[in-house]
């Protein structure tokens, strides 16, 4: 993210994951400033939420 155009970051970020990926785009996320949403099927088993 650190490489992407500030502008287009002004929007925020997101993933689609249930596990690591999403874990470290929304910690990235937060250490930049920037909103950050994560999709998550409805199917996920509810450990992996956790």
């Amino acid at each position: 993210m650190r490489a992407a155009d500030p502008e287009t970051l002004k929007a925020g970020v997101w993933t689609a994951s249930t596990g690591n990926m999403a874990q470290g785009v929304a910690w990235a996320a937060r250490e930049m400033g920037l909103e950050c949403t994560v999709a998550v099927p409805g199917n996920t088993p509810v450990s992996e939420l956790e």
